[in-house]
């Protein structure tokens, strides 16, 4: 079993934090590169759903006009039996 040590020396500290620093210093640069993917594929996302968005409610418009052909011609055809 390991035993932990009570005190810290400067040495270790000061390794400790360059540590640190370096590790910061890695996600600062990988979240830079997330942040400029971001910015190129953000407008292309945007227009696919806008172009998504545009067939869903041209297919809705078509719906409605089959179900509203359906309902007048039912009406028709039994207007046309009495």
């Amino acid at each position: 079993m390991a035993v932990m040590r009570q005190s810290w020396t400067d040495d270790r500290l000061d390794g400790f934090r360059e540590r640190v620093d370096e590790r910061f210093d890695e996600l600062n640069r990988r979240l830079d590169r997330i942040e400029t993917r971001l910015d190129t594929d953000l407008p292309r996302l945007d227009q696919r759903i806008d172009g998504l968005h545009r067939a869903m409610l041209q297919g809705f418009l078509v719906l409605v006009g089959i179900q509203v052909t359906f309902f007048v011609s039912t009406i028709a055809f039994i207007a046309s039996q009495t």
